[in-house]
């Protein structure tokens, strides 16, 4: 069964579920004994802290037209079986790197079903954005990856 929700309740929900990434990462950055990944944790922390921070300036910003815009999508996948590490578990590198892929891909699917399910262009515009936000955050995620193994 599919449901309705507004553009602008998507983005307060995904505003949400990258906050409370942020924490996630930020309590096993502080519980985490590998310096290396406590840091790479670190850093992804604050990108998903960001990422809230944009989808805030997405809905200051956004058109009244588009936030009470209704989609009919589901989303089938859950975020928390991304959040699969505990705090204290050792991690390496290369398990922080699979977490965030994960996080990665659960928003690229998330967005590309929205952006289908779009019945209006400045709506499917918005979802491609944010798919295009998240397809750099991809890039960046493999930038810190390498420089925190070469340290």
């Amino acid at each position: 069964m599919k449901n309705f929700s507004t553009v602008g309740e998507w983005l307060v929900h995904n505003q949400h579920q990258h906050s409370e990434l942020s924490l996630y990462y930020s309590t096993l950055s502080m519980a985490c004994t590998e310096q290396r990944s406590a840091m790479l944790l670190a850093t992804l922390a604050d990108h998903e802290k960001q990422l809230a921070l944009e989808l805030v300036r997405y809905v200051e910003q956004a058109s009244d037209c588009v936030l009470n815009t209704f989609v009919q999508f589901d989303l089938e996948t859950d975020l928390h079986t991304c959040m699969s590490a505990k705090p204290g578990e050792p991690l390496t590198i290369e398990r922080v790197a699979a977490l965030a892929l994960c996080v990665d891909e659960f928003f690229a699917e998330l967005y590309t079903g929205l952006s289908r399910a779009a019945d209006t262009d400045k709506v499917k515009d918005l979802f491609d954005n944010l798919l295009a936000h998240i397809n750099e955050e991809k890039k960046r995620l493999s930038i810190d990856v390498y420089s925190a193994q070469d340290m």
